[in-house]
């Protein structure tokens, strides 16, 4: 399956890819609406990825985990952009996301902040 990216995004596809690596390796998952987020860091930017669960539509059929790239954060700027995971992708992200496995050290840390003299360790 192609990743699918929005007619509006100024994101290639490798950088796309690259984004959601960073997420399933390192990404802090936290509630936001619906599902959950991760901001993680990649190219100088802070990318927001959000994942929303595996459940059922209103009619009982099972819908699968959808992962995107939702917003991008630049120095002072950003920008809306909607890009699709792949399901080898998102399967990646909900393993990552399940598992829990983050240093707590850097947890709710945005990319480049520190803390206790450590910084975000989701930084690519």
């Amino acid at each position: 399956m192609r990743m699918r990216l929005s007619r509006h995004a100024r994101v290639d596809a490798a950088t796309a890819a690259a984004v959601l690596v960073v997420a399933a390796a390192r990404g802090t998952w936290r509630p936001a609406d619906g599902g959950l987020a991760a901001v993680v860091g990649h190219g100088g930017y802070g990318w927001t990825v959000t994942l929303v669960p595996a459940g059922t539509d209103r009619k009982g059929r099972a819908v699968p985990a959808r992962v995107r790239i939702t917003h991008r954060q630049g120095l002072g700027d950003g920008e809306a952009v909607d890009i699709q995971a792949t399901e080898e992708q998102a399967a990646a992200i909900v393993a990552s996301a399940a598992s829990g496995e983050h240093p707590a050290s850097t947890r709710g840390l945005l990319p480049g902040q520190w803390r206790g003299g450590r910084v975000a360790e989701n930084v690519l």
